[in-house]
């Protein structure tokens, strides 16, 4: 599995609903891409600071989700308000199936 890190800078002292709106039209684009296992969105209202963290079941999902994600995310963000501080991506290395989120 293999994961992008998208660095998100919104408005200092942003609220929860705000990032999580902020993050809400990532969902739908995300969702269709080939090979994606999942969205999960970290927000710090305090600092207006996010990470939304996309998972892929290879590397070949990932690569070929990467001209969407360059072309949609900032201008959702744009939309949004915020702006993209960076990209990072990874293998992961270790997951637990205990983590349940919702």
């Amino acid at each position: 599995m293999f994961a992008r890190l998208t660095y998100i800078e919104a408005s200092p002292r942003a609220a929860v609903d705000d990032l999580k709106r902020l993050a809400q039209p990532m969902l739908p684009m995300v969702e269709s891409m080939a090979g994606c296992r999942g969205l999960l969105c970290l927000g710090d209202p305090e600092t207006g600071r996010a990470v939304a963290i996309t998972f892929y079941e290879d590397s070949d999902a990932l690569k070929d989700s990467r001209e969407a994600a360059r072309h949609v995310t900032p201008e959702l963000l744009e939309h949004a308000g915020a702006r993209l501080e960076r990209v990072e991506e990874y293998e992961v290395l270790l997951s637990s199936r205990q983590v349940r989120l919702g």
